[in-house]
């Protein structure tokens, strides 16, 4: 098992039969005349209870990106002398098999979607220059790009709190926040290794923010140092900071929405930064293609909302058809 000889396969990085996907019909013809030979027990204590699990193994595998299985593991493992990479002891293992580590995070995404329509914990937009939320428990993080943007309530007390994360040990430089919302500009620095709560008084509903390090020109600096946004509160009341609200950056979102970007599609344009982000949130959200205009805020809803009623339309009405038809 594993070792030099093992053949790597690609394709396990993603969900479904794919190749036997033609052969499934005959399978399910094989399965039928099986099924009507079972008696009435046989089929209310093993027949269900299989089905309802092969539809939640479905459910979980095709409701997220696939290659999320590995996260958080190591790339590689010692196990009695021997080295095994993440795609041997990730699918081997059971610990650590796909079933239990990505019903998990479904799970978790469920629990995050509970949180997400509390109005009075969402006060806050993360709309651009944040990083993609990553923690646990309800206790987010995001990092700071070297602009940033946010939407906030009008005349309301904001607090937010600052941390300058040290990777490196031997980086230690000091950050600088600076604060704009409606002529209003506030400026903090933030020691290394040490995080800082900064208050306003919101007057309008844009809130901007830059962050430089002191002492070096560059903005950006995520091997060594990162700046981090950990708690947020509206009127004292604490914000939820597992949101995803970005823009896809596309031309033909521009054109349609007429918007302008402010960071990234702007400030930002480096196509490798673009699909980090986008990256980011593929993988923190659910896999159906009508939820993204949920996560990306300039692509055009009416056009995703009107291909899913269309889509459900036709299901539900040639459904129907196709049973008054059998009925016939």
């Amino acid at each position: 098992m594993g070792g030099e000889d093992y053949l790597l396969w690609h394709g396990d990085s993603s969900f479904g039969n794919r190749y036997m996907l033609a052969t499934m019909p005959f399978f399910l013809v094989f399965i039928s005349l099986i099924f009507i030979r079972f008696s009435k027990k046989i089929k209310i204590f093993i027949f269900y209870p299989i089905l309802i699990i092969s539809i939640m193994v479905q459910i979980v595998g095709i409701s997220q990106p696939y290659q999320i299985k590995f996260a958080g593991l190591q790339s590689d493992v010692q196990f009695n002398g021997r080295n095994f990479n993440v795609y041997e002891y990730g699918n081997i293992i059971p610990r650590y098999s796909p079933l239990l580590s990505m019903s998990k995070k479904f799970v978790r995404k469920i629990i995050d979607l509970k949180l997400a329509l509390v109005a009075s914990k969402n006060q806050i937009k993360f709309f651009d220059g944040f990083g993609y939320p990553f923690g646990s428990n309800n206790n987010y993080w995001r990092s700071v790009e070297e602009y940033a943007f946010m939407r906030v309530p009008n005349n309301s007390k904001l607090a937010i709190k600052f941390v300058n994360h040290q990777i490196m040990p031997t980086s230690t430089l000091s950050a600088q926040i600076k604060i704009k919302n409606n002529g209003q500009n506030i400026s903090q620095n933030i020691a290394v290794g040490t995080e800082k709560i900064i208050e306003i008084d919101t007057s309008s509903d844009l809130l901007s923010l830059s962050k430089s390090f002191i002492g070096t020109s560059s903005a950006s600096i995520p091997e060594r140092q990162v700046v981090f946004i950990t708690q947020a509160w509206v009127n004292n009341e604490l914000q939820n900071l597992n949101t995803i609200d970005y823009p896809y950056v596309s031309p033909i979102s521009r054109s349609l929405s007429n918007i302008e970007y402010l960071y990234w599609g702007y400030k930002q344009l480096d196509p490798w930064s673009i699909w980090h982000m986008h990256s980011g949130v593929y993988e923190k959200t659910f896999d159906f293609w009508w939820l993204r205009p949920a996560q990306y805020w300039d692509l055009p809803k009416d056009i995703f909302y009107s291909l899913l009623f269309i889509n459900t339309f036709g299901i539900v009405y040639f459904g129907y058809k196709t049973l008054i038809w059998k009925a016939q």
